[in-house]
């Protein structure tokens, strides 16, 4: 092996020789040698030199450029983005966003991950090229990590620039270069668009793939300025698409006019998961007459989309749905309803028809025999809708409530999981010294506590037939359902909150004994009822003091 100081010299005499006959085979030694050698230590005057023969070669390189590839980015790692665009002559960096490129996209794309505020808004202003090619490839690549990278690169650059700009977001180089150019923003319209057939021209397949990474952007873009995405730039080329005046922005693209739902269920699917994840990411935001909403919700609510997305679940056989889509689109649309009404309770309790129309539809799917909820297939949809409302409505409902209904003794863990979440008492494990969130806390634990009464009420086996079912190992999910059930989370509905905390058996053993002094003492009003009931105390203790020695057992087996 040559010395290191002879190193230098053989491998810039070797990418010269590649570059004038590009047939040469590389020297993938050497090149791997270089790799493992240089790096922070090498001289900068030097490795830029380096850099940019490596990048003169690359346009004409006819071999697998791996080896070079490791290379270059060996030399690249300890180089400000800032220090790139100074170089001179320039690096091509809209040559390696060209989809063509693909061996050398995820090189690029790493020198632009490195960019701060400065880099990134001088990039803006002086290399707009770099944007219209980085959109490009992000929306008509092939390649998905390139693709979800390119995706990532976009959020950090504008990012990276409204953290320093003094006003809005979208009034940032950055933010400017990507909405208020029309070369770029075009873009972004012109490859989602199923029938456009510019700047590129894409099968179907490869647009609807293009629509589903741009659902999956602007929820975030949102997150950080959500006048960026619904404020109309160019109304020529939005009105082109199919926009009406008010209704211009990129969103409502998006959301109303991009995806072509009635035939392609796929992106149907995928576009109600888009509506969850908006009102999910954006919860703020001031509406006006609209208090208990966010700038997301009312959006989804005065385009339509919220009540078309909640008639998936409430109303699926209506005879406006297709039946096999109805289908398909069920467990989303009951996800965009847990979301919501677990967000959004307020809302959704200023609703009653809506209240209604939710609790029959859980009633209905949950009016099972004992054979059907151990051997067909458990309605899990409704039941993440059942365990997503707020509690308090579920008391109202008193004896009538759809958990009522739930058997505790059959072998199904997404019973055993929807009742260890409603007797949870409250979803935050953080303390907080917000009045207001101690206040909804403190009834949430309530409420919790009178679900569980409720629910013992109709079935005081409960306590034995969690032990039976984290007896039985070989079924391991619902074994597992049932540990959690009264080891971290029913005892938290009956007044435990700290047991919320615990995380290995003898710490609820700890909890345990809470509670049993807890029943011995009466502080609890309605478990001192029940306990006073006939037959409670022996099988409702019983199935406590196994679950206990099992624990114990655990503890010394662990």
């Amino acid at each position: 092996m040559a010395d290191q100081e002879d190193l230098v010299p053989r491998l810039q005499a070797h990418l010269q020789q590649v570059h004038d006959a590009p047939s040469t085979p590389l020297d993938q030694k050497l090149l791997d040698t270089a790799s493992y050698i240089y790096g922070a230590d090498l001289d900068p005057e030097t490795a830029q030199r380096l850099i940019l023969q490596i990048y003169q070669l690359l346009p004409t390189l006819q071999q697998d450029p791996s080896p070079v590839n490791r290379l270059l980015s060996k030399l690249l790692e300890p180089v400000p983005l800032s220090d790139i665009l100074s170089f001179e002559p320039s690096v091509d960096i809209v040559a390696g966003l060209d989809l063509a490129a693909q061996p050398f996209n995820l090189l690029t794309l790493s020198l632009l991950e490195k960019a701060d505020a400065t880099s990134a808004q001088r990039l803006a202003t002086s290399q707009p090229r770099v944007f219209v090619s980085l959109a490009r490839l992000w929306l008509a690549t092939e390649d998905e990590a390139v693709a979800d990278t390119a995706g990532r690169v976009i959020l950090h650059l504008l990012r990276v620039d409204k953290e320093v700009s003094e006003t809005a977001g979208w009034d940032g180089a950055v933010w400017k270069r990507i909405f208020r150019d029309r070369d770029v923003y075009g873009q972004l319209y012109a490859i989602c668009h199923l029938q456009s057939k510019e700047p590129i021209l894409l099968s179907k397949s490869r647009k609807t793939i293009a629509q589903a990474r741009l659902l999956d952007w602007l929820p975030a873009v949102g997150a950080m300025d959500w006048t960026s995405i619904t404020q109309s730039y160019h109304p020529a080329i939005e009105s082109s698409y199919g926009l009406n005046p008010g209704y211009e922005g990129l969103l409502d693209f998006a959301s109303l006019h991009m995806v072509d739902f009635k035939s392609d269920v796929l992106m149907h699917r995928s576009l109600i998961n888009f509506y969850k994840t908006l009102i999910t990411t954006i919860t703020g935001g001031y509406v006006r007459n609209s208090p208990n909403s966010s700038i997301s919700l009312d959006f989804l609510t005065t385009r339509g989309l919220h009540s078309r997305t909640l008639a998936y679940y409430v109303q699926p056989d209506d005879p406006s749905h297709d039946s096999l889509d109805s289908k398909f689109l069920y467990g989303p649309a009951a996800d965009y309803v847990a979301s919501y009404v677990s967000i959004y309770p307020d809302d959704f309790m200023d609703n009653r028809e809506l209240q209604q129309k939710v609790l029959d539809k859980i009633h209905n799917a949950t009016k099972l025999s004992i054979a059907q909820w151990a051997h067909s297939q458990s309605p899990a949809e409704d039941l993440h809708v059942l365990s997503s409302l707020p509690r308090h409505l579920l008391v109202l409902a008193g004896h009538r409530s759809p958990h009522c209904e739930l058997p505790s003794r059959v072998a199904n863990p997404d019973v055993l999981n929807t009742l260890a979440t409603l007797f949870h008492g409250t979803m935050a494990d953080i303390e907080t010294e917000d009045a207001a969130l101690h206040d909804y806390d403190d009834t949430e634990v309530h409420a919790a506590k009178e679900l569980y009464d409720y629910y013992i009420m109709n079935n005081n086996r409960l306590w034995i037939d969690a032990v039976n079912h984290a007896d039985t190992i070989a079924l391991k999910n619902t074994a597992l359902a049932g540990t959690n059930g009264p080891s971290r989370t029913w005892l938290v509905g009956m007044g435990m909150r700290r047991a919320r905390h615990t995380r290995w058996p003898w710490q609820n053993l700890i909890a345990y004994g809470r509670f049993t002094r807890r029943l011995r003492s009466g502080g609890n009003g309605g478990l001192w009822r029940m306990r006073r009931r006939r037959g409670w105390r022996k099988d409702h203790g019983e199935g406590v003091r196994r679950w206990a020695g099992g624990l114990r057992r655990w503890s010394c087996d662990g």
